[in-house]
């Protein structure tokens, strides 16, 4: 894709040694970035560049898997209540107004016409439950096309990368944004970029900053995450390549940060430690899902439940109780009927909840012999087959009495239907019986870091003093403000969310402010 880009400036064989652009927008970052392009350009400013520094357009938001809107056309068809107060009530309350309730309202007003700005560019939803406890039904899944397949982002970013091209907007890939300048004023006035090891000089009117988390940069999580961070800590390898350069040049022309930034714990994923292939391995093998199943057993390094397994079904909250274990370590167990009913049906985790979850599930043929392999992989293997919980205590390092006693206890519990520990559902409650027993070694994930630089609810972002550097913006998680620790499962979908409203309303608001600055 990297030449074939139209209007890529630098692949114009008539500015084959071009090394400097004059431009009215650069937008920094090509996920939520894409949509603040498009604004821009609908807005009525003419020359925009998007800086991208992988090779594909879309960042992590073409991972995402719908966004958040409330009072959408498709929430009005369907008759479904999604008021924009009670939304931003809930949210806020959710949050212990501990996230910046003006952004937090800029968001939610717009969410549902952005729904609308979408389906006018072709896209098609439906409407999902996520969470099981969720009170709004105000999950939008992209569709692709008119076809029952689920598109999820990339479909978002394949619409915007389109509309991108026929509006003449200059997608510049594998191209970083080295710094930011501004002119005697304080004013942004470009950005030096670097391409093929070469520098050059956009010098621009506007910049909105659309970079990311910071997760894929250990340096700035052990600065704004210290509490949070650990060795051995695992970063989504789709995040992994987000290393705060938009924080970074920013910061350095005096953009305000905060002096801590939650980090959301994704929950449990398994361990691999530093087995090749890691991440990339857990992707092809079921062994990430099952490490979540709900209705198997959880414990911590002391050989203890600590968490409702439920929990798996929500992500943020069984990362808060993980991450309050010894090492943010944990084991998941289960015993041989379980394993053949996975391997015969399939898991739960991940295949739809509620009423969907049986019809979701998929047979998992070979389960018996990928955990052998990885059972056999020595002292530190991510698997345990055992044919006692004497045996599976020592391999997780913990007392034998103490496990024995816990699996005893919630055997009990699963006997008389009831959880008097936890109150885990009913219907999660199996038992654990049959040898031989297997345990997988769980890891806390991170599913990013939310936040880094302040912003107001115009996506302004500000300097030490709190007032804006004209002409700079920030958007999606590279931005402060709209989200706290723990990811809000009432309005789920405010990852893709944020990233694609915020990038609109700052698509609008830098639109604005190249008029004004044009006139003068």
């Amino acid at each position: 894709m990297d030449g074939a880009l139209r209007g890529d400036p630098m692949k114009n064989k008539k500015n084959k040694n071009i090394k400097n652009l004059n431009i009215d927008l650069v937008v920094i970052g090509s996920g939520g970035g894409l949509a603040a392009a498009v604004e821009a350009a609908e807005q009525g400013v003419k020359e925009i560049v998007v800086l991208e520094k992988q090779g594909i357009l879309g960042g992590s938001a073409k991972m995402a898997q719908g966004l958040f809107a409330c009072e959408s056309p498709i929430q009005k068809r369907d008759n479904i209540i999604a008021d924009r107060d009670e939304c931003f009530r809930t949210f806020m309350r959710w949050h212990h107004w501990t996230v910046d309730p003006r952004i937090a309202r800029a968001y939610i007003n717009k969410s549902g016409d952005t729904i609308r700005w979408f389906q006018k560019k072709g896209v098609d939803f439906v409407i999902r439950m996520w969470y099981p406890s969720q009170k709004f039904r105000g999950f939008h899944w992209p569709l692709k096309g008119k076809g029952p397949e689920f598109g999820r982002g990339a479909e978002l970013i394949k619409v915007l990368s389109g509309e991108a091209k026929e509006k003449g907007i200059q997608l510049m890939l594998r191209t970083s944004a080295k710094r930011l300048m501004l002119d005697s004023k304080g004013r942004i006035s470009g950005v030096a970029a670097i391409r093929g090891g070469k520098e050059f000089i956009i010098k621009t009117r506007s910049v909105i900053i659309g970079t990311g988390t910071i997760a894929g940069n250990l340096e700035l999580i052990k600065r704004f995450c210290p509490d949070d961070y650990f060795e051995g800590m695992h970063i989504w390898e789709g995040i992994a390549h987000h290393t705060g350069d938009g924080l970074i040049i920013a910061e350095e022309i005096g953009a305000a940060t905060p002096s801590r930034i939650p980090m959301s714990g994704e929950g449990p994923h398994p361990d691999y430690g530093s087995q090749p292939g890691n991440l990339a391995a857990s992707i092809k093998e079921p062994i990430a899902g099952i490490v979540k199943e709900s209705w198997l057993v959880w414990v911590n390094k002391l050989g203890r439940r600590f968490v409702d397994e439920t929990a798996g079904f929500m992500l943020p909250e069984s990362g808060n109780a993980l991450s309050r274990q010894p090492g943010k370590l944990m084991y998941t167990l289960f015993d041989d009927r379980m394993r053949q009913d996975m391997e015969e049906s399939g898991m739960l985790v991940g295949r739809g909840w509620g009423k969907e979850e049986e019809t979701h599930r998929v047979s998992l043929p070979g389960l018996t012999e990928l955990l052998q392999r990885r059972a056999g992989e020595g002292d530190e293997s991510l698997v345990h087959i055992a044919d006692n919980w004497d045996e599976m205590a020592r391999w997780i390092g913990a007392d034998p009495a103490v496990l024995k006693a816990e699996i005893r206890e919630y055997n009990s519990c699963c006997d008389r239907g009831y959880d008097a520990v936890f109150a885990k559902e009913r219907r999660f409650l199996v038992p654990l019986r049959k040898p031989p027993y297997y345990g997988i070694r769980g890891v806390l994930s991170s599913g990013g870091v939310l936040g880094g630089i302040i912003i107001n609810e115009r996506m302004e972002v500000q300097d030490a003093k709190g007032k804006s550097i004209p002409g700079l913006y920030a958007i999606g998680d590279v931005a402060s403000g709209l989200e706290a620790r723990t990811y809000c499962g009432e309005l789920c979908g405010s990852g893709l969310g944020f990233a694609m409203n915020s990038g609109r309303i700052a698509g609008e608001e830098a639109a604005n402010y190249v008029r004004k600055k044009t006139r003068r």
